[in-house]
């Protein structure tokens, strides 16, 4: 990965809100003890546990207090993520995720999802309040008429 910060100031707090960074990162073996993603994707409400990432990548940028993810890829055990979105410095977030199903047979790439919107484990969903036990809400979208 690649990152550029800057910040100034004298002591914690100017520094803070001063600080300005921009990056890529991939990651392997990440863990999140706030919840079981795959879990609480299906059930469409927050699940205790902890979520393994073997593998995460993604596109950053941080000002205003606020970690900003422009591109997040996470992959768990059962399935893959897009999101954006950030996460503050005082523990909040606000992401929003796109499933993709993995089809380890047929192709290593991840494939977009897509059921009806109601009934679909694999929906668009947000994750958003504190981080350590964030609501989970599924996104629900109209189709475009044209």
């Amino acid at each position: 990965g690649d990152i550029q910060i800057s910040a100034k100031g004298i002591g914690r707090v100017a520094l803070l809100g001063s600080l300005a960074c921009r990056g890529d990162a991939r990651i392997r073996g990440a863990v999140y003890n706030g919840m079981d993603l795959d879990e609480s994707r299906s059930a469409g409400a927050r699940r205790p546990g902890v979520t393994n990432f073997p593998a995460a990548s993604t596109d950053f940028s941080c000002a205003d207090g606020q970690v900003r993810f422009s591109r997040l890829h996470l992959e768990t055990r059962a399935a893959a993520y897009n999101a954006t979105g950030y996460v503050d410095f005082k523990r909040q977030l606000n992401l929003e995720f796109s499933p993709l199903a993995i089809d380890k047979v047929a192709s290593p790439a991840p494939v977009p999802v897509s059921d009806a919107p109601n009934k679909n484990p694999f929906g668009v969903f947000t994750l958003t309040g504190a981080l350590n036990s964030p609501t989970l809400t599924r996104v629900t979208r109209r189709a475009s008429s044209q």
